[in-house]
């Protein structure tokens, strides 16, 4: 195994929030398939609110290949090329280290992406698309992230943006219990805030651009007022 033949590219959470939206995978095992067949002998995909990587491990093909890849699946124009991040061999290894430790995180040590890496390496493994090497890179990547968190302290520290949010917002108004707050996206973050702010007694309104998983969460979710994307407005 040549260490340099692992690799990675992606957008992070230094990216602009417009653009990294524009590259989040929405169906990570069809993307799995779609890179195999390009040749890749092995890939992860790990996606998150605040980054799109894909790891692989590849003899033959390149970055470049990859970057063509990301242009092609999410219909970009060819300047998004800039955008994209690239690295290989110990920095590759290093770099993910970082993120499952939660050093790359928005918020340092955050302890979401610890399970989203687990779910990456999970995912790849349901597709058949990684083999042992990415299988070994990203367990050992949990490994360090739990010893991280358990060692340095940094697991006392570390809380989710949104909980940080709400967590603000009690402060602001010292009991939010009864009072009215407003989510507005459905993704891992909106439900995450949506959850903490239930759990604090607040009387939650949410919307989101696909109304019908709105409706599907409140389905799972009684407690939870659901707004029409086009009416957010109204209700701010």
């Amino acid at each position: 195994m040549d260490i340099n033949n692992i690799k990675m590219v992606g957008v992070d959470k230094d990216t602009p929030l417009e653009l990294r939206e524009k590259v989040s995978f929405k169906d990570i095992g069809e993307a799995l398939i779609k890179l195999k067949e390009l040749g890749l002998e092995e890939v992860v995909i790990l996606s998150t609110c605040h980054r799109s990587e894909i790891y692989f491990y590849s003899q033959k093909i390149s970055t470049d290949e990859v970057k063509d890849f990301f242009i092609n699946y999410f219909g970009l124009k060819e300047d998004f090329i800039k955008y994209l991040r690239q690295i290989y061999g110990l920095d590759a290894v290093e770099h993910i280290f970082r993120v499952a430790c939660g050093l790359e995180s928005m918020v340092v040590g955050e302890d979401q992406i610890l399970s989203q890496v687990k779910e990456a390496i999970d995912t790849a493994q349901t597709f058949n698309s990684s083999g042992k090497i990415l299988f070994k890179l990203f367990r050992d990547a949990v490994t360090l992230g739990k010893k991280a968190r358990t060692d340095t302290g940094i697991k006392d520290l570390a809380l989710s943006i949104s909980y940080i949010a709400v967590k603000f917002v009690q402060e602001v108004f010292e009991d939010i219990k009864g009072k009215k707050a407003f989510v507005i996206g459905l993704g891992e973050m909106g439900q995450n805030a949506m959850k903490n702010l239930l759990d604090k007694g607040a009387d939650v309104f949410v919307t989101n651009r696909t109304f019908s998983k709105a409706i599907e969460l409140k389905e799972q979710i009684p407690q939870i007022n659901i707004v029409p994307y086009e009416e957010k407005y109204l209700h701010i």
